[in-house]
């Protein structure tokens, strides 16, 4: 499978949105929960801290950019 790289327009979207473009050909993204982010600046927390999950290192990934068809509204 041959991959391509993205055009500079999808990645200034990607990166506006806060996401670090990640692999040879930028085909993966992660940015930091909002939760945590939030959390870091001492305001609201996640709601998983009610069910004693740890959530501090939360981060918002996605293994294969655009080749995703579920239109998730974080992505």
């Amino acid at each position: 499978m041959e991959m391509k790289k993205f055009s500079e327009e999808w990645i200034s979207k990607y990166k506006r949105a806060h996401y670090k473009l990640i692999g040879n050909y930028s085909h993966s993204a992660v940015s930091i929960c909002r939760w945590t982010k939030s959390a870091l600046r001492g305001g609201r927390k996640c709601y998983k801290k009610w069910y004693g999950i740890a959530s501090h290192r939360c981060i918002q990934m996605t293994p294969s950019l655009d080749c995703c068809n579920f239109s998730c509204v974080f992505c």
